[in-house]
């Protein structure tokens, strides 16, 4: 169960990343403040998502303890993709 939920989170956090960044783009050429308020209101559901995406890292990856795994335990900053270690916002940066 703990690697289908790592497989899924993983394939939801690479389109996660490219509305971010495009939100991102948007809002910071946006010449209007209505299109500013749209791209802000894509990035809102788009961390929505990527918060949701964390929550099932958090239960595919068991914790030190043997215990279910969770956000911030042990010092952990929060689970990111299993295979490449990204969050949906560490992609973008490294772009």
């Amino acid at each position: 169960m703990g690697s289908l939920l790592a497989g899924v989170a993983h394939e939801l956090n690479n389109p996660l990343a490219v509305l971010t960044g495009h939100a991102h783009l948007l809002r910071e050429g946006a010449k209007d403040e209505s299109l500013a308020s749209r791209a802000e209101k894509i990035q809102a559901a788009a961390d929505r998502c990527a918060r949701i995406v964390k929550n099932f890292l958090a239960l595919a990856r068991p914790a030190a303890t043997g215990a279910r795994g969770g956000v911030g335990q042990h010092g952990d900053p929060g689970p990111g993709c299993l295979r490449c270690g990204r969050t949906p916002t560490s992609s973008i940066r490294s772009w």
